[in-house]
Formats: structure tokens, C-alpha cells, sequence
């Protein structure tokens, strides 16, 4: 049959009232085999292995969680990912709202086009509400590396705070680096956000931080920019109004073999 969980986590006025019918004091799964269709996209997912432990599952009672399992993607793109979920848990309103602390997620596998790929995502808190509708991250890091081909990828985020409530998100001090190599070459991009605040759509910031830095052999080029930021949830749109840097390329052909331009959009 089909499943909406969304619908079934928010509910109405009638199904949040109703007691739980059971009560759950643990809940153990062993070699699980869950398969998701998303129709829209006709793509198919499956999670084998699957091997859950958590304690009771009843409103504000704390307890603990472990998930594991390998995810299968589509046969023809070979993707597959060993997953490890562990946290602490406390739930409320019957699923509705809740919070999860020191969660722990680890990705081992192909995927994303990565091979030998280890992900990770290490989080001091999240607290979710209406079902999903709002939700809070604090002190989180999230951690991606693997083989591009013939290139390294490394990747880092890091988010001290980031909340949502509905289409609008805020937060403080968000970073990201990305590192990839290849034999002689690299490029290295960082970005900072230390301010980005609610809009109707998702959300804005004054003043967002880009740095670029490539290299091949003798040759570099550098990148440095800042800009505001206005960023729509909903339609996945993004504009940087105002942004202004310099760009700065090094290479024997040049004039003094060096030369800086500067940056307007």
C-alpha cells in the first residue's frame, strides 16, 4: 500500500487527540528490506540489511537509537552506501515533535558519482515540531570525501545554527570548503555566511564571503569576492546583487607574470 508519512506525522485535530493504541518499550529490526519508488522522478531506492534498535517510543521518555543498513540506488548507476545512524532521542506529541541529540551519520560507498566516498554528519541537537514543518541544527558539521574520476574531492560545512520554519530558514557563522585535487592541479573554494536571516521565500544575507584558488603546474588563479545574498527555497533560485572582488592570475605568458583584474556583477 502507499505510506505519506508526512501526512501521517502532522495529522489533524482528531488523530493528534487519540492516545497511542500501543505501547512500545523497545523496538528491535533485523535484516530489513525496505524499496522506495519516487514516482515523480520514476527513480528506485532500496535499503537491505536493514537493522534498527531503539527504547521505548512513548512521549517524553528519552532513549537511544541505532540504524543500520545499504542503500541500493538504481542498477545502472552501481550506487551503494553503507548506513550508520545513532543519536539519543525524546519524543512528544505523538511523533510530532521531538528532539534528537548527539546524532551521528555515516556514509561508506559509491554514490554522487564518488567513488570510495565516506560521508558524515555530526550534530549536537535537532529539534523538529509540527511534524517537520520546523526545525533546528545546532553545532553541526557535515563531511564528504571520495574519488571524482582521477580527481580527490573533499568537502566541509559547518553549521553552529540553522533553523527552518515552514519555506523560511535562518542561521549563524555557516562555512563551506571544497577541496578538489588531481596530480599537479587543485582548486580550493571557501565560503562564509555569518549572518543569513528569514525571508518569505527562504532566506538573505548582506554580506556573504567567496574565495576561489586554482592551480596547474606554474599557474594559479585567485579568486576574491563578497556579495549579498537572496536565496528562494521554493523555486531553488539564488542572486547575488552587488557583488564586487578581484580576480588574480599568474602565468609566464603574462606581463610581469602576474595580473589582477577587478570584479563587478
Amino acid at each position: 500500500g502507499n505510506w505519506n508519512a508526512r501526512d501521517l506525522l502532522s495529522g489533524g485535530a482528531g488523530l493528534q487527540a487519540l492516545p497511542w493504541p500501543v505501547q512500545i518499550e523497545r523496538l528491535h529490526v533485523d535484516g530489513a528490506t525496505l524499496r522506495f519508488h519516487d514516482v515523480a522522478s520514476d527513480s528506485r531506492v532500496v535499503f537491505s540489511d536493514v537493522a534498527l534498535q531503539t527504547g521505548a517510543l512513548r512521549d517524553q521518555v528519552p532513549g537511544s537509537f541505532s540504524l543500520r543498513g545499504t542503500a541500493l540506488g538504481e542498477a545502472a548507476s552501481g550506487d551503494e552506501v553503507k548506513l550508520r545512524i545513532d543519536g539519543r532521542y525524546t519524543l512528544a506529541q505523538q511523533l510530532v515533535a521531538g528532539r534528537v541529540d548527539q546524532l551521528a551519520v555515516r556514509l561508506d560507498g559509491d554514490a554522487f558519482g564518488l567513488k570510495g566516498a565516506t560521508g558524515s554528519l555530526q550534530a549536537a541537537g535537532v529539534i523538529w515540531q509540527r511534524g517537520g514543518e520546523g526545525i533546528d541544527l545546532a553545532s553541526a558539521t557535515l563531511a564528504l570525501r571520495g574519488a571524482l574520476g582521477e580527481q580527490a574531492l573533499d568537502a566541509t560545512v559547518e553549521l553552529p545554527a540553522l533553523g527552518r520554519d515552514g519555506p523560511r530558514v535562518r542561521g549563524k557563522d555557516w562555512k563551506a570548503r571544497l577541496v578538489v585535487r588531481a596530480r599537479e592541479r587543485e582548486t580550493r573554494v571557501e565560503a562564509e555566511l555569518p549572518a543569513p536571516t528569514p525571508s518569505d521565500q527562504g532566506f538573505k544575507a548582506e554580506a556573504l564571503s567567496l574565495k576561489l584558488a586554482h592551480r596547474s603546474g606554474k599557474q594559479t588563479l585567485a579568486l576574491q569576492a563578497a556579495s549579498a545574498l537572496e536565496v528562494d527555497v521554493d523555486q531553488g533560485a539564488i542572486r547575488m546583487p552587488g557583488l564586487r572582488g578581484s580576480v588574480t592570475a599568474e602565468h609566464p605568458a603574462l606581463q610581469a607574470s602576474k595580473a589582477t583584474l577587478p570584479l563587478q556583477a
